[in-house]
């Protein structure tokens, strides 16, 4: 299985308390009013990886903890049960795994997943840091109960 990625990288935000290797992948098919990833909305220029290219990477990524799949993993090309199978699920077993998920019903296995964001972006209630956000971010605990921890990525509305 080969999926379209169109960036890739390291950050300290997405992933509480981690060092995230993150792949966006194309082929979104949310497109939200405001989109601050519209590249995404496409797989024009990807590049087309598996699970041995993304290992690859992500071994050379010195010092992450974590691996997260944002962008177009609700897209027509991806069939969720085979990513969940052919990626997610090999990856978990060396790293904890986060899937920004956007609207559409949930097809994924969370047995798999350390995190996940759900709910697509709504320009005039902002993202994670946004008091008003319809977005919403959950963590497994050890004791494999969700929590919602939104709240550690959102922002006090100022006085």
């Amino acid at each position: 299985m080969r999926i379209p990625i169109m960036g890739k990288g390291v950050t300290l935000t997405e992933l509480p308390n981690e060092i995230a290797v993150y792949f966006e992948v194309g082929n979104c098919q949310q497109k939200c009013k405001g989109c601050h990833s519209q590249h995404l909305w496409t797989t024009d220029l990807a590049e087309w990886l598996n699970i041995a290219d993304m290992r690859k990477y992500i071994e050379s990524q010195k010092g992450a903890t974590a691996v997260l799949f944002m962008g177009g993993t609700t897209n027509w090309d991806i069939n969720p049960e085979e990513f969940l199978e052919r990626i997610v699920k090999p990856l978990s077993k060396d790293y904890p795994i986060g899937l920004y998920h956007g609207d559409a019903p949930f097809m994924y296995d969370r047995e798999n997943l350390t995190w996940i964001k759900t709910g697509r972006y709504i320009e005039c209630q902002g993202g994670l840091d946004s008091p008003t956000t319809n977005q919403r971010m959950y963590y497994k605990t050890p004791l494999n109960e969700w929590v919602d921890i939104t709240k550690w990525f959102t922002r006090k509305e100022s006085k």
